[in-house]
């Protein structure tokens, strides 16, 4: 009988700041899955020249972010085999040898829509060098094999030589020979502003994907700044939590309407990794429902009430929350605004006001990042309502990692977008052309995304006391409007 519940808990419980990647062996690769999954757990897994470790992997992230660690093993991912035979590979972050932290980074989770890590852009990290390198995975890393037929038969067998059941001389010399080896590594004595530097210098020539020095560099401070636990909320927790911490952002709403509720609860769960793709047509007008800011909706609890041609008994929706305010690495911070909330009776696009710089930014790159997806939220009259958090939202972020994020929104290559993005520069402010934007000499039924910002540019100054001295202090009252 396979003892999913257990292995589970061994993860969480020593293993979950590891990484976890599955290698799922095919009918192609043996006649018999089990002798090649046993003499994996021996001899770990070593390739010929002509293939590379990312084609036959699927890194699943870390082990605290996975939803369902049991689904996770016991996937099939191959469909037509008579069995399953998954193997659990676990690699640690950072190595300890007590004097000093050696970080290596670790394979994020595969999120490309194809099985293995061969066309996954954020795989690469020291870690995965040196292996590719030598075409090997290491017993030492791992953890069992998870086994499946058609006739009932099901077990997870343990890996006695992973590293973390290994006696400490063991252990210490295994991690030792790997930090040896490893050619690149980042430790707890290297320059943060070094790193900050080159993810700067990174993001704006465009060299993120494949860069395993940039993805390492990521993952160190995520490891650094980032501390979160995952969380549910009922409604009225939710909307107290929005209502004390995130009066500054606003709200948006899109429906999820698959074919059936197990396929929309796994529709949200796999935006919350990854993003939210919007309107090939429309863009994010054609995507998202929109209640403006939160500080300015009285009716927060009612909004929640969300249907999108769904089945009334068991809906979902994801809830985007956007700030007013990005601030890059170069501590310049700029607002941009957001699509005001729709009371048109109808669907988004046909608001006059929806356009901002917000909505130019989510336009410009075609999907919401992972970044401004908030949570998801189950509702119905069948199911208790949840709204379930995504640990990766900006606002759970340290600073460095939200600069890191809010400048590979900034630095777009569209030359006009960049242009309106400096004109609202709070460091730059020219009130005297703003005012030109939110008062233009020709007026249209639809207000231009600029027309939209500069209006709500004033209403925030006027009701920030933090930024109306900041900004508005030896500039033409006349202005303030």
């Amino acid at each position: 009988m396979f003892e999913g519940e257990s292995i589970t808990e061994y993860l969480n419980k020593y293993l979950p700041n590891d990484a976890l990647t599955l290698f799922s062996i095919r009918d192609s690769f043996t006649n018999s899955k089990e002798i090649y999954a046993s003499d994996i757990l021996n001899n770990g897994i070593s390739l010929t020249k002509d293939i590379k470790l990312r084609d036959i992997l699927c890194p699943k992230g870390l082990v605290k972010n996975i939803k369902s660690l049991e689904e996770t093993i016991t996937n099939k991912t191959y469909y037509g085999e008579k069995d399953i035979c998954n193997v659990v590979i676990s690699t640690p972050q950072v190595i300890d040898d007590g004097e000093s932290k050696y970080y290596i980074g670790y394979p994020r989770d595969n999120v490309s829509g194809y099985t293995t890590a061969e066309h996954q852009k954020n795989y690469d990290c020291y870690l995965t060098d040196y292996l590719e390198k030598i075409k090997k995975v290491f017993n030492n890393l791992i953890v069992g094999y998870y086994y499946e037929d058609n006739n009932g038969k099901k077990y997870f067998k343990y890996n006695d030589k992973h590293y973390s059941k290994l006696k400490d001389k063991e252990k210490e010399e295994f991690f030792n020979q790997l930090i040896d080896k490893v050619d690149n590594r980042i430790t707890n004595r290297t320059d943060k502003k070094d790193i900050l530097n080159y993810i700067k210098d990174s993001i704006i020539s465009k060299k993120c994907e494949y860069n395993s020095k940039y993805l390492t560099a990521l993952e160190y401070l995520e490891y650094s700044d980032y501390q979160f636990v995952n969380l549910e909320y009922n409604r009225d927790k939710f909307v107290k939590v929005l209502k004390d911490n995130y009066g500054d952002y606003s709200l948006y709403l899109h429906g999820v309407d698959q074919e059936t509720p197990k396929a929309s609860k796994n529709t949200c769960n796999h935006i919350l990794r990854r993003a939210l793709d919007t309107d090939w047509e429309y863009g994010m007008r054609g995507t998202v429902e929109p209640k403006g800011p939160i500080d300015e909706n009285d009716i927060l609890y009612e909004d929640l009430n969300y249907h999108y041609h769904g089945n009334s008994h068991e809906d979902y929706n994801i809830i985007v929350l956007i700030p007013k305010i990005l601030e890059d690495l170069d501590r310049n911070a700029y607002f941009i605004g957001y699509s005001r909330r729709n009371t048109t009776g109808s669907m988004p696009k046909v608001m006059t006001d929806f356009s901002c710089l917000a909505s130019d930014i989510i336009d410009d790159i075609g999907y919401i990042p992972q970044e401004f997806i908030f949570a998801y939220q189950v509702f119905g009259s069948d199911v208790e309502e949840k709204f379930f958090i995504n640990t990766q939202h900006i606002s759970f972020l340290g600073d460095d990692l939200q600069r890191i994020a809010c400048t590979k929104l900034l630095k777009r290559n569209y030359e006009r977008l960049r242009n309106n993005l400096e004109v609202f520069n709070l460091d730059k402010i020219d009130l005297e052309v703003i005012e030109s934007y939110k008062n233009p000499l020709i007026q249209t039924r639809m207000k231009s995304s600029m027309q939209t910002t500069a209006e709500e540019f004033f209403d925030y100054i006027n009701s920030n006391p933090k930024y109306y001295k900041k900004i508005i202090e030896d500039k033409p009252k006349s202005m303030i409007k």
